[in-house]
């Protein structure tokens, strides 16, 4: 017997050696599996940011199985120290900062052992990754007085480039919440529609996120989390001969990643009578206030439950949500000793109630509100109509609850147009024109990016010949 087993091994070929040997190693791998039992435990598939974050970044950790959400706990912490809360994706664990990181920091990401699997199964050994958070940049178009505008974007007045190389012109734009993309509105002269694209905000080639033909698609705006946009559609009707249509809100929904995959297009009311422009969303991404034309009126619609809420106003534009998401401050037109002005009111969103922010025999108009990072105060466009009288709109801070109000930027040399803040509340980009017949320096039919430092009261200039500005945080 022995003798035949010799003779049979001895007639093994190389391949069924080579067979044996790997059935054997896998054999072997299986018994230390089950020796070692939960030694190896859950990984960390995948940390972001790396290297550098923007302002508003959020902090992810891809684990590799499904976690036992409560087990987190004190694991999960940031040096220097963050408050925020935790949301799940599946088995992706995100942090959200409650306040802006602070440009030029360095954060350390800290995961000790032990958050556990639906299986029991725990993590191991601390994970460790920091990164750091770049200053917040500002977009533009331009130039402003001759076609094509393209979007720039600049760290400081010296440190400007081209974003964009459209040959027909950019439109309108919008910057994702993160800072890492920028949406924009494109016309194509193949199809004589405007098209919606996407560019990184660092560079790169320009992707093709809708396509429009015979139609014009504009003003992208990003919802909180980066998943959606809601944008304006005005359709042509070239082959029916109907002329174009009235300008609708759409909402396009985008794959989990947001880097362009479109996974759904719609009008944002399935009423197709209801005529709405100038799309605003809710801080936290449930609610989209339009201006519905035909009603005369914001409109705003929560998104799950499709119930409506209805602001009159006369002035044609949609308000700012606070921060809570609880009030809409907005701007109405008021009629008074045979002329028009600009008044503020608020809408209570959960009583429903409205009030204006101020008497309405006070001496000023304003044009528009951004509320404050703790929503406590507002910065409006104000223009005086005694004897503080500019011809240009100046920035005033006013108190929410009581209207009181306190210059913070007055120079009746300017105009000051639109102007939005940092996420961190701490400095002001404005388009500013200076005043004809002022001694500034600069032409008076060209418009001025600013940037304004709440905190030491500096100006900086950014750009000149330039429009719409945006942070890109």
């Amino acid at each position: 017997m022995i003798e035949r087993l010799k003779a049979s091994l001895s007639e093994l070929s190389r391949f069924d050696w080579i067979a044996l040997g790997v059935a054997l190693a896998l054999l072997g791998a299986i018994l230390a599996v089950i020796l070692l039992g939960d030694h190896v435990g859950v990984r960390v598939l995948r940390l972001t940011p790396q290297g550098e974050a923007h302002t508003t970044s959020w902090i992810t950790l891809q684990f590799s199985e499904d976690m036992a959400r409560d087990s987190i706990g004190d694991s999960l912490r940031l040096e220097p120290p963050v408050a925020g809360t935790i949301d799940w994706s599946g088995s992706t664990l995100i942090f959200r900062p409650a306040e802006a990181l602070t440009p030029g920091e360095t954060y350390t990401v800290i995961l000790e052992p032990g958050a556990a699997s639906l299986s029991g199964r725990t993590v191991q050994h601390a994970q460790r990754f920091s990164f750091s958070v770049r200053r917040p940049q500002v977009a533009y178009l331009a130039p402003a007085n001759t076609a094509p505008q393209n979007i720039w974007i600049a760290d400081g007045p010296d440190h400007a480039r081209q974003l964009t190389f459209s040959e027909a012109g950019v439109f309108n734009f919008d910057a994702s919440p993160d800072g890492a993309r920028i949406a924009y509105a494109d016309y194509n002269p193949e199809t004589d529609g405007t098209d919606l694209k996407l560019i990184d905000s660092g560079g790169g080639e320009p992707r093709l996120l809708l396509a429009c033909p015979d139609a014009d698609c504009t003003t992208p705006t990003w919802s909180p989390d980066g998943t959606r946009i809601a944008y304006e559609r005005i359709t042509h009707n070239t082959e029916l001969n109907l002329g174009s249509s009235p300008t609708r809100v759409w909402l396009l929904s985008l794959s989990e990643s947001g880097g362009g995959t479109v996974t759904s297009d719609r009008p944002l009311f399935s009423d197709t009578q209801i005529i709405s422009s100038g799309p605003v969303w809710s801080p936290d991404g449930s609610r989209i206030a339009v201006y519905d034309s035909q009603a005369g009126g914001i409109l705003i619609t929560a998104l799950a439950s499709e119930d409506l809420l209805f602001i009159p106003t006369r002035q044609g534009s949609v308000g700012a949500f606070s921060p809570d998401g609880a009030w809409m401050v907005y701007p109405d037109l008021i009629l008074a000793g045979g002329g028009t002005h600009t008044r503020l009111s608020l809408a209570n969103l959960d009583t429903r109630l409205i009030e204006p922010l101020y008497n309405e025999a006070q001496p000023f108009d304003d044009e528009r509100a951004v509320w404050s990072a703790d929503g406590q105060t507002l910065i409006v466009a104000r223009r005086y109509q005694d004897e503080r009288y500019t011809p240009g709109r100046q920035l005033y801070r006013v108190a929410a609850t009581t209207g009181d109000s306190k210059a913070l930027l007055v120079d009746p040399a300017y105009y000051h147009g639109f102007f939005e803040l940092d996420p961190s509340g701490s400095q002001i980009v404005l388009q500013r024109f200076r005043q004809p017949g002022s001694s500034a320096a600069g032409n008076p039919s060209e418009p001025e990016i600013w940037v304004y430092n709440t905190g030491d009261e500096t100006l900086t200039p950014i750009a000149t010949n330039a429009f719409l500005p945006q942070w890109v945080p």
